[in-house]
């Protein structure tokens, strides 16, 4: 819901990712914090998430060049064609489970 409240106001394409960007991260942070103080959470599985930190980055990174190749226009056009295919596809899950 935070992203269609973030992409109902229009904000600039930069503002918008970064805006996201800090929003997963702080959830993020807090939910690890939660999961390794109830002790939900193993070692292995810390160390596969740090591991999967890599990858992340360089998706963000090839993001990062891929977004400041899209004009303003097309970016939000694209942002909201994949929000309809999200709901689409919450749709087609609840529909045939």
């Amino acid at each position: 819901m935070l992203i269609l409240f973030l992409a109902a106001l229009r904000l600039p394409k930069e503002h918008f990712v970064g805006s996201i960007a800090w929003m997963y991260l702080v959830c993020g942070l807090s939910m690890v914090s939660v999961f390794i103080g109830l002790g939900v959470v193993s070692t292995a599985e810390i160390a596969l998430s740090t591991a999967a930190t890599v990858p992340a980055v360089a998706g963000q990174w090839l993001g990062t060049r891929v977004r400041h190749r899209i004009p303003e226009a097309p970016f939000r056009r694209l942002v909201l064609l994949m929000m309809v295919i999200a709901g689409l596809n919450l749709l087609r899950r609840g529909l045939l489970s």
